[in-house]
C-alpha cells in the first residue's frame, strides 16, 4: 500500500508512470534529478498557460457584457500561439 500511495502522490503532482518507474527505481538519488527536470517542464508551459487564462478571461468577460462568442474566437482561445 505504501508504494501505491507513493505513485498517487506522484501523479498527482503530474509525473507520467514512466517518471514514476525511474524515480521509484533510483531511491532517492533518482527523485532529485526526476523534480528538477519537471519544475524545468513545467516552468516552461508556464507562459502558455498565463496566455490560455488571458483568453478565457476574456472570453468570460465578452459574456458577462452579454456577448455570446462566436465559435471561430472559441476555436482561437483554445489554439496554442
Amino acid at each position: 500500500m505504501k508504494r501505491a500511495g507513493e505513485i498517487v502522490t506522484f501523479r498527482s503532482l503530474g509525473f507520467n508512470l514512466g517518471q514514476i518507474a525511474r524515480i521509484l527505481a533510483g531511491g532517492n538519488r533518482g527523485l532529485d534529478p526526476e523534480l528538477a527536470a519537471h519544475q524545468s517542464a513545467l516552468q516552461a508551459q508556464m507562459p502558455d498557460l498565463a496566455r490560455t487564462i488571458e483568453r478565457v478571461q476574456q472570453l468570460r468577460n465578452g459574456l458577462l457584457r452579454g456577448r455570446m462568442p462566436a465559435s471561430d474566437e472559441m476555436g482561437h482561445a483554445l489554439l496554442p500561439d
